[in-house]
């Protein structure tokens, strides 16, 4: 029925695996070596934002945009606080190698390691 409608089905959302890092994208849920990362909602989407763009530099004012919103009226520096949370979260107590990288008065880069 859908086939005739023209109606197409999206795909689930992807589980992005880097290393011993896992995102799961449908449970909103970040795992090292199977043990899940609690991240905030915010922290969440920031890391996805910056993972489904892999080696791709993204600037502070993107990452307000497609995080935060069009309408998030605070400051650039947002970002920076919540990315130093999230290195915390992955890359310190998880003991993973760094894989968000600062661009220096541009913004942030997600590598896999």
């Amino acid at each position: 029925m859908l086939r005739r409608s023209g109606t197409t089905v999206d795909a689930p959302p992807a589980l992005l695996q880097f290393g011993r890092l896992e995102i799961d994208e449908a449970a909103r849920e970040a795992r090292v070596d199977g043990t899940d990362i609690r991240l905030k909602p915010r922290e969440f989407a920031l890391l996805l934002e910056l993972a489904n763009n892999v080696g791709i530099a993204l600037s502070r004012e993107r990452l307000l945009e497609r995080v935060w919103g069009f309408d998030f009226d605070g400051d650039e520096r947002t970002v920076d606080v919540h990315v130093r949370r999230l290195r915390a979260k992955i890359e310190e107590e998880a003991k993973l190698p760094p894989m968000v990288h600062t661009i220096h008065g541009f913004g942030y880069k997600f590598l896999r390691v």
